[in-house]
């Protein structure tokens, strides 16, 4: 995993294009927060298991002109009905944005990938999360490249699953040219 994120930390926009490449997620993502997530330097899911059932949503951000916060995190209990949102850190929206920002608060009922994190009650929240735990971070890359992913993480017509490795190889390659 340390190879991946060092990987995916060189690829400018990578996390702003594959939230946008995903056709669940896009619809809750508004042009402002498209140029958010261009600040987005990584994503990390962890599942925990003590004191229950639960997993941690983590996005990290460099220096930005929107928020404070460098990490911002969203947690999920299980319930007898999936997961349901516990707790979220709260988004510290800098006062030159504040102005402009499409009423980023939680009250709120814009939609906005921003408004699903600090919103616990969000509309599909839940279903949200899962997509990023279970197939974005699992697989970002053909999202990234935009491309038709399988329930088999195969890209449509392939045989060979895509691999953060074969990318950076072809990275590397046109590096050296």
């Amino acid at each position: 995993m340390e190879r991946r994120r060092m990987i995916i930390q060189n690829i400018p926009d990578f996390w702003s294009k594959v939230f946008v490449n995903h056709s669940q997620i896009s619809p809750i993502i508004c042009d402002k927060d498209e140029d958010i997530l261009s600040c987005m330097t990584n994503l990390e899911v962890a599942k925990l298991k003590h004191p229950r059932k639960r997993f941690k949503i983590r996005l990290f951000f460099r220096s930005n002109p929107y928020f404070s916060n460098t990490v911002i995190v969203k947690e999920y209990r299980a319930n007898l009905n999936g997961y349901r949102a516990y707790r979220s850190s709260p988004i510290k929206w800098l006062q030159d944005y504040m102005g402009e920002a499409p009423r980023r608060m939680e009250y709120n009922n814009s939609v906005s990938i921003f408004n699903w994190f600090v919103d616990h009650n969000f509309v599909d929240s839940s279903r949200i999360a899962e997509i990023i735990y279970k197939d974005i971070w699992l697989k970002p890359l053909p999202y990234y490249l935009g491309t038709q992913v399988s329930e088999d993480g195969m890209e449509k017509g392939d045989e060979q699953p895509v691999t953060l490795e074969s990318f950076s190889f072809r990275i590397e390659s046109v590096g050296d040219m």
